[in-house]
């Protein structure tokens, strides 16, 4: 089922490097960016156990023509951090093309095989812009966008996500002992004062299912204070959590 979500994502005249070196960003080249507007629908696509196929739709509205390559990445999370593989799991149509300038696309997205398993297997779309060599001069590079878009397989079938809470020192390790992702975002920790504090990296996270995600609260926030309670947003709903706290 897909949830028809959709984001402007733009790069004015900046300058920024980039590498195509598996998914991962790294320093290799600076380049002059030429004003881009992508715009992609969904920002999460789900495939129900029922289904074979989806599709993403990407539409270029900026006034310069848009190369594309889409491939799909394995995802899974271990010691903490989100780990990516190459996957041959799902078919993309196309992987690579050309979008005209306020020019839409569609992607279907096809299951490689008819085999169905139970529970949730993740997965990461990864689009990337390629070089328009027809627009660049001799003396100039041109700035390439990446970005990525979730696809859960199969979460239809999942047990129900079961999170878990601690603190550990500086860090905040949020454990799903569920089968089924979830979104955490919004994090505040709460003081026995009643006290709210920011944590240091309090952005947006998916927790897998089965696995466990670690976030840096920041040296002003000690373990050892007294007790802490936690505040967040997981799926879109306000919860309130009690840590389990060691210092080390």
């Amino acid at each position: 089922m897909l949830r028809w979500l959709s984001a402007i994502i733009v790069a004015i005249c900046a300058v920024e490097a980039y590498a195509q070196q598996g998914v991962n960003q790294e320093p290799a080249l600076q380049i002059q960016a030429v004003a881009y507007a992508i715009n992609i629908t969904p920002l999460r696509v789900e495939m129900d156990n029922a289904e074979f196929f989806e599709q993403v739709q990407i539409r270029n509205d900026s006034d310069e023509l848009l190369n594309v390559q889409l491939r799909i990445f394995k995802w899974s999370q271990a010691g903490g951090t989100d780990q990516y593989a190459a996957s041959s799991d799902i078919l993309i149509s196309p992987s690579i093309t050309r979008i005209a300038a306020h020019q839409t696309q569609n992607f279907r997205l096809l299951r490689a095989n008819d085999k169905k398993t139970a529970g949730e297997t993740r997965y990461r779309i990864i689009v990337d812009q390629l070089p328009n060599l027809t627009a660049i001069s001799a003396n100039q590079t041109q700035t390439r966008l990446r970005f990525s878009v979730p696809l859960f397989v199969n979460s239809d079938t999942a047990t129900a996500p079961d999170l878990e809470w601690k603190i550990s020192g500086q860090q905040l390790n949020i454990i799903n002992k569920g089968g089924k992702t979830v979104k955490i975002g919004n994090v505040i920790l709460i003081n026995s004062s009643g006290e709210r504090i920011d944590i240091k990296a309090s952005g947006t996270r998916y927790v897998l299912g089965g696995s466990d995600v670690v976030w840096e609260m920041g040296a002003d926030i000690r373990c050892d204070a007294g007790p802490l309670k936690i505040d967040a947003v997981v799926d879109q709903q306000i919860i309130y959590a009690t840590p389990s706290t060691y210092c080390l």
